[in-house]
């Protein structure tokens, strides 16, 4: 839970720094799994691309992508030329 609370975090952060003129978009979630992996899939609108940050001792954020990196077998991003935006997601194996 703690990945996808974090990806999620992330994207609708990303969105929130858009001043959009119709409806915010959304943000999207899904799992994909079997027996010994289980693969998150978040969409957002945005085009950025997550870029892991260094945090300082005393800053609020900035350490979502090195938990999400410490937590999952693998995890990276694609962007999506159909819908426009990016994909990251994330795979946890079974311990």
């Amino acid at each position: 839970m703690l990945i996808a609370s974090e990806l999620v975090t992330n994207s609708v952060a990303e969105i929130d720094k858009v001043d959009w003129v119709a409806a915010r978009p959304p943000v999207r979630l899904w799992l994909r799994g079997g027996p010994s992996l289980v693969t998150l899939l978040i969409w957002d609108a945005m085009a950025a691309v997550p870029v892991p940050h260094t945090a300082s001792l005393g800053d609020e954020s900035g350490r979502g992508l090195f938990l999400v990196e410490a937590y999952s077998a693998r995890w990276g991003y694609y962007q999506t030329e159909e819908f426009g935006g990016k994909v990251i997601w994330a795979s946890i194996t079974r311990p």
